[in-house]
């Protein structure tokens, strides 16, 4: 949840094993009651985050090779990815 509960970050499952779900994640706005698909080339399984001082900006934490993906036949390794 954003410092002023205005947002709330959604990820999807990682063990449904959707490649869509190697990029995005979700934002649902709770004045507006509606979600925010967010994608971002830097992401790679995201699972969970957290929100920096403001509603607009989030740090990503991202599964990566944990989870089983790879980029050219490596694991990639975990990572964070600050969204805007």
């Amino acid at each position: 949840m954003s410092p002023n509960g205005a947002k709330l970050l959604v990820f999807p499952d990682p063990q449904a094993r959707l490649r869509r779900i190697r990029i995005l994640f979700y934002v649902f706005d709770t004045a507006s009651v509606s979600f925010i698909t967010v994608t971002n080339a830097a992401l790679d399984q995201p699972i969970t985050g957290v929100f920096g001082a403001s509603d607009t900006q989030a740090f990503i934490l991202n599964c990566a090779g944990e989870c089983g993906t790879t980029t050219g036949g490596a694991p990639n390794p975990p990572s964070v990815v600050p969204v805007d």
